[in-house]
């Protein structure tokens, strides 16, 4: 379990890095964690399908419940990569797995999320989709980097047999 948090924190953080670096330099909104809190606050009403996630009223903790939702799914996510990746397909993780695997999740917003919330499927509805995507491949690079690196890291600091 410890590896499973260590490589989700990692793996996390330096896609966030790359997330808040991106959006900086293109001049695009910080905030992508509260349309997803937003999003998911609305399940419990039924409301899986949205017209335009931009176009809901904003709500109180949507931030927080985004970064909750954000956190869950890394933690999901790496759990799959670790666990299920090694005793189903026996992946040795090596940092081009990780990225491979990156690149593999970046379907669900693509197909799913993105749909769900209106903005069509691969974000064709958003005015900048382009940079959109750029940024969500990027997003999902960085991610399956630091799943790949980030258990590289822990093999080398918490596991003396992998040394």
């Amino acid at each position: 379990m410890k590896r499973i948090l260590f490589i989700a924190l990692f793996a996390t953080v330096l896609s966030d890095i790359f997330v808040h670096l991106f959006n900086y330099f293109y001049h695009l909104p910080q905030g992508v964690l509260a349309p997803l809190g937003r999003w998911v606050a609305g399940f419990p009403q039924g409301n899986f399908y949205l017209e335009n996630i931009f176009n809901e009223p904003t709500l109180p903790y949507e931030t927080q419940l985004g970064a909750l939702i954000h956190a869950f799914i890394a933690l999901t996510f790496s759990f799959f990569y670790i666990i299920l990746l090694r005793s189903v397909f026996g992946f040795d993780h090596d940092v081009r797995d990780g990225l491979i695997y990156g690149l593999a999740l970046m379907f669900f917003p693509l197909i799913f999320e993105m749909p769900a919330m209106g903005l069509g499927y691969f974000g064709m509805n958003i005015a900048n989709h382009k940079l959109i995507l750029a940024r969500l491949v990027g997003d999902h690079l960085f991610f399956g980097l630091g799943l790949g690196l980030g258990l590289e890291l822990f093999n080398c600091l918490f596991d003396k047999k992998k040394l």
